[in-house]
């Protein structure tokens, strides 16, 4: 059983930093409820306190206020049943009719598939539009778009414009993906001691994403020399905004004793908020704690139970760590099909060792 730290599912760095930095995040990690509220622009909607009988008659009238805000309350469920394809309706209305809020909101939608089919063409048309406007979120968006080649080929050059654009309004989001921009060298020269300014920019401003990220550096001495301290002040920021990533990663500090004294309890405490979260890699690592006694009472049922959460989530190490556990009954019933079976996708997900406990049991049985 072997302990783990978290890693980013969405994209790993080469050539930038020995562990996981989170980059190029868009608005796609924002529930639906929060799509008016993620832009720096502040737009009037004086029908935000109205009631919904007069938001609705005042987008019947094509009042474009109201329209928006009636797709809003769509999507947050607020004095109506929560309702994606009604949200989508009324936001293209408005964006039909030239809001600029709306058009950032259709493109959303389609890009995600919250209402709609998904289809990234129209995503990106939707968003260019509200980009050029000046829309500092959907600006941010375009230039996730050109980055990751979505509905539009691959430019990192028109991606760090768009950024620009947005960083310039105050888009937090927009601040850390220049950084990250300039750590990977995309679109522009690869310079950390730029990327660190950026991300910190963002950060000081109470970014979850960029406190983490420069946590990252500071532990990497990327940009800035190393310095475990402030890596634990900067993951502690995150965490407590309820970063997983960030919570899960603040308890393997306090688990190795870097940056702060070592505290199993607390290590115990910031991993279970991570693993609430969903989080597979905190999943494990709340297994592990439990299966070593540490921080924990030892309860190898439990463990058992977070390794499974993990492992089916595709965490290979927790997959290693459930077929030990089904192949030695501990914690859980011993099952030999069952150790094979979670044994063979640890392998399949790159955790070789597994292989040779694939060959143990193959001989008991025979």
């Amino acid at each position: 059983m072997k302990f783990i730290t978290y890693k980013n599912p969405k994209r790993a760095l080469s050539g930038c930093l020995l562990v996981t930095f989170i980059c190029l995040a868009s608005l796609g990690t924002e529930t639906m409820a929060s799509l008016k509220q993620v832009s720096n622009l502040e737009l009037p909607n004086s029908y935000a306190k109205k009631s919904i009988s007069q938001v609705r008659a005042a987008a019947a009238q094509g009042d474009l206020d109201a329209q928006v805000e009636l797709g809003n309350r769509y999507c947050a469920g607020a004095d109506v049943y929560q309702d994606y394809v009604q949200a989508f309706q009324w936001f293209s209305r408005a964006a039909m009719l030239g809001s600029v809020e709306a058009q950032y909101n259709p493109a959303y939608m389609y890009q995600h598939g919250e209402g709609v089919e998904p289809n990234v063409q129209e995503a990106f048309q939707w968003m260019k539009t509200a980009a050029e406007k000046g829309y500092a979120s959907a600006q941010n968006a375009l230039g996730d778009m050109y980055s990751e080649g979505q509905g539009v080929e691959q430019d990192y050059s028109a991606a760090l414009m768009w950024y620009q654009q947005a960083a310039y309004q105050g888009d937090l989001y927009a601040q850390n993906n220049i950084g990250s921009m300039y750590c990977y060298g995309e679109g522009v020269k690869q310079d950390y001691t730029l990327a660190y300014e950026w991300i910190s920019k963002a950060a000081l401003q109470g970014l979850a994403l960029a406190q983490r990220n420069l946590a990252l550096m500071y532990v990497q001495g990327v940009g800035v020399k190393q310095n475990y301290q402030e890596a634990f002040h900067w993951y502690s920021q995150a965490a407590e905004q309820g970063d997983a990533a960030a919570q899960n990663d603040l308890g393997d500090m306090y688990r190795t004793g870097e940056g702060v004294p070592k505290d199993y309890e607390q290590a115990f405490k910031w991993f279970q908020k991570a693993a609430d979260q969903g989080l597979s890699i905190a999943q494990a690592n709340i297994a592990y704690l439990y299966a070593t006694g540490q921080g924990v009472k030892q309860d190898y049922a439990e463990a058992s139970k977070y390794y499974k959460l993990a492992a089916e989530q595709g965490e290979a190490s927790a997959q290693y760590s459930l077929g030990r556990m089904y192949e030695t009954g501990k914690g859980i019933e011993q099952d030999y099909a069952e150790a094979l079976k979670w044994y063979k996708l640890a392998v399949a997900n790159g955790k070789l060792e597994a292989e040779q406990h694939i060959e143990k049991i193959k001989n008991l049985r025979g």
